[in-house]
């Protein structure tokens, strides 16, 4: 009757009506979809023009389907019916009721008369929660209005508005309506949208076609719609528009099979391959072919696309036989070496010949990646003899070009023989007689590679160019030098490092533009010197940091090296040096400084504990953490501890009892920190995950007033329950295995009386450790530090 009502008003009133009468009372098969106008459903009202500005596109109402049961099947039924439904006739219809067998019995007596189908199935009701089930339904209604407002195409904004959301709305209204729904608007505007909704839709592809391929239908959709869209779009005038159509091809290869990726993928490619007419189709299709060579496997590379390759290389346009050299190395990656060495290599060195310069500059360009193809034979003759005729080019930027990747290809060399006139082009570098900034930067930055291919029997040849580098007052090149120099030290070796490298590394950390750098990798630098000259750095390295007051950078680079630079000392020069920088930084201004402090804390102290007394001493300070009146002390206290917790034996017999009392500390950033610590300490199953104290502090902080601890605290107590729970699924399928084989255990007189022993150990220690928790609670409400705790607290709110 609402239905038939020619004012729209009245039309939509009825449809959020019945809607929400089927939402409250038929949540888990009420489906909303789309009826589109080929359909045979029945159609309740034919949309007039102001209608198809509400529900736009080419769709003609909302029909309730999926099938509609119980009380919305009722609606419609009526709606066929000559009835004429009112609010009365169903407005007695209790949700609770459903579940229950008698009234239900009476509800389908009652309603029988009024063409309900299927009562019966009324009963599933009862199994979903209301709220649940519509809000999932209104996820579903707003998604498939946006799709529809979507197809409207007139309004810019909703639709930029969509297409940034595509995958999300996709994965909100599922598979099946993604396919039914979602690909003929993508397939729509793909085709006919302008530039800016193809690019905001482009990337977001891939997420529908993961979310549908590994259905049926989803996956002949990502072929049969996608895929022709996709395919159209790689020659779009726009250039943006085709790279990323390019980069969508390449994805959905991913998710075909081996057999479609050549079908369907090749076919695409191949197509733009051999499109004589037009030169940017050939430069796709070659980049496409590129991209996709890892994708598609060792024997399509061989049979097809390395023989494209081929083609494009002897191609008249210069522009195809650039791209080709340029898109060369993914495919010779692909195919077998003998395959590579037979057929492509070949055509490497055909294109390092060619008359335009460019294609010969970009066949420079891929010279060392081509090199680590290759075996280590081919490099020291064929490739060789290639870049000879690169560095002798009469192009100006070939030659230029070659140096640049000199460095680079004498690394490649390294174990091999290498000509002494590619060493003697590496020594043209210098500054002194070279003076490009590119040229001399490429020097700096390989020189640690190219020592290393000559070895150290060659440092006197490149001496002089290192000196001349470190004498350039360029930044970049100071800066590499930097970074380098611990690199080239373990290269040379010790003696040429005290009497050459030592003051250039002294110079380096004494310029404040360098010292940062430099800094980080003085402990590598340390480990090349004898002890003596070790010795002398430790001033340096205080009086660094002494200066560092406005950089904690310096500081933060120490505190996550100091285990390295204990190591390098004995222990004594460990207590008198490097443990008061240690205990110092323990306090710094920077959080980042003193949370890398905390990591380090147990190495330090493992390393001092050959010496009783610096490792009593050690502890002592850490224990003081804990009774501090700050409370970022305590939390201190407790991040060490955190590294000390692999130790069992120190942690248990030093700090476990202030450790557990820290769970009743005022302060809740103490508290939470301490449920985060077990949390993860229970999440890697660490050594103490099974120790009955903390497995007790687990529970009694669960009773914790704020929600943060609560919330981290019963995470770690899940973590602590799946790994009991695995221990015993464990345990379970040992004992299966152990019935299956037939290996039972025969107990003798003597297994008995040895069995009965071990049984009493282990109730021992059980009643030992039970004791041993009441001994501790009672020593905790007796520590200093707790009283202290509980004076600060009744202070606090005595003054509040």
């Amino acid at each position: 009757f609402f239905f038939s009502s020619r004012r729209r008003h009245t039309r939509q009133r009825s449809v959020s009506w019945a809607r929400r009468c089927v939402q409250e009372t038929d949540a888990e098969y009420m489906g909303i979809f789309m009826k589109k106008k080929d359909t045979t459903t029945t159609t309740f009202f034919s949309p007039s023009k102001e209608d198809q500005q509400v529900i736009p596109g080419d769709i003609e109402t909302y029909v309730f389907d999926y099938p509609v049961k119980h009380l919305g099947e009722y609606v419609y039924e009526v709606w066929k019916s000559d009835s004429k439904p009112s609010k009365n006739n169903f407005s007695d219809i209790n949700p609770a009721d459903l579940a229950n067998e008698k009234a239900l019995a009476e509800l389908q007596s009652k309603y029988a008369k009024l063409h309900i189908s299927k009562p019966e199935q009324m009963k599933k009701i009862s199994s979903v929660a209301p709220e649940e089930s519509t809000s999932n339904a209104k996820v579903l209604n707003e998604s498939l209005k946006r799709i529809a407002r979507y197809n409207n195409k007139r309004k810019y904004e909703e639709r930029v508005g969509f297409a940034t959301t595509l995958a999300t709305n996709a994965e909100e209204i599922g598979k099946t309506n993604t396919i039914k729904f979602l690909l003929p608007a993508i397939e729509a505007h793909l085709s006919q949208d302008v530039t800016e909704i193809k690019s905001l839709i482009l990337p977001q592809l891939i997420a529908v076609a993961r979310l549908i391929y590994k259905n049926p239908a989803g996956y002949e959709s990502v072929i049969a719609v996608l895929l022709p869209v996709v395919q159209k779009l790689l020659v779009d005038p726009s250039l943006d528009i085709s790279e990323k159509a390019a980069v969508s091809l390449a994805n959905i290869a991913e998710l075909l099979t081996s057999a479609d990726r050549g079908n369907y993928i090749l076919t695409i490619v191949l197509k733009l391959a051999h499109d004589d007419e037009n030169v940017e189709n050939r430069v796709a299709a070659i980049q496409l072919l590129n991209k996709l060579a890892g994708k598609l496997g060792k024997e399509l590379c061989e049979q097809f696309v390395s023989f494209e390759m081929m083609c494009m290389a002897d191609d008249p346009e210069q522009k195809v036989r650039k791209t080709t050299t340029q898109n060369f190395v993914k495919v010779c990656e692909t195919v077998s070496t003998e395959f590579f060495i037979k057929k492509l290599l070949p055509v490497y060195q055909k294109l390092g010949k060619d008359t335009y310069w460019p294609v010969r500059e970009a066949a420079v360009n891929i010279l060392v990646e081509i090199a680590n193809v290759c075996p280590l034979e081919i490099r020291e003759t064929t490739l060789t003899d290639v870049f000879l005729d690169f560095h002798n080019d009469s192009s100006r930027f070939v030659k230029k070009a070659s140096l640049l990747q000199l460095g680079n290809f004498l690394y490649s060399l390294k174990g091999g023989k290498i000509n002494i006139t590619l060493i003697q082009f590496f020594t043209t570098l210098d500054p002194k007689v070279n003076s490009d900034e590119d040229l001399i930067m490429h020097c700096a930055y390989t020189f640690p590679g190219v020592l290393l291919a000559l070895g150290a029997s060659e440092w006197p040849t490149l001496k002089n160019t290192y000196k001349s580098l470190i004498k350039k007052d360029l930044q970049q090149v100071k800066s590499t030098l930097a970074a380098s120099i611990h690199e080239i030290a373990k290269i040379v070796g010790g003696k040429i490092v005290a009497e050459e490298l030592d003051s250039i590394l002294k110079s380096f950390l004494n310029n404040f533009t360098t010292v940062n750098i430099a800094f980080a990798h003085l402990h590598e630098f340390l480990q090349v010197l004898d002890e003596k000259l070790r010795l002398g750095y430790l001033e340096i390295v205080e009086k660094i940091i002494n200066k560092s007051e406005h950089s904690w950078r310096l500081r933060d680079i120490f505190a996550n090296n100091a285990e390295a630079y204990a190591k390098l000392f004995d222990v004594h020069t460990v207590h008198k040096f490097i443990l008061p920088i240690v205990l110092r930084l323990l306090h710094d201004t920077s959080i980042e400084v003193r949370l890398h402090m905390c990591k380090q804390m147990h190495a330090i102290a493992m390393i001092l504990k050959p010496e009783p007394t610096y490792f009593e001493e050690v502890m002592n300070h850490i224990i003081k953490l804990f009774s501090s009146v700050v409370f970022r002390d305590r939390q201190i206290f407790l991040y060490i501890c955190e590294g000390f917790m692999c130790n069992e034996a120190v942690f248990e017999q030093y700090l476990l009892t202030q450790f557990l009392a820290l769970q009743k500390d005022r302060i809740l950033i103490v508290r939470l920190s301490l449920a985060k610590i077990l949390h993860t300490h229970m999440k890697c199953s660490g050594v103490l995950a099974k120790n009955v104290h903390i497995v007790r502090t687990i529970q009694l902080l669960q009773t914790d007033t704020a929600r943060e601890v609560k919330e981290c605290i019963v995470a770690a107590s899940k973590e602590y329950d799946k790994m009991k729970a695995i221990e015993s699924e464990s345990l379970d399928e040992l004992e299966k295995a152990r019935e299956k084989a037939g290996e039972h255990l025969v107990v003798g007189t003597e297994d008995e009386e040895e069995l009965a022993e071990i049984q009493r150990a282990q109730s021992e220690k059980t009643v030992k450790e039970t004791l041993k928790v009441d001994e501790m609670d009672e020593k905790m409400s007796k520590m200093p530090a707790a009283k202290k705790l509980q004076r600060r607290s009744f202070t606090f709110h005595k003054g509040k």
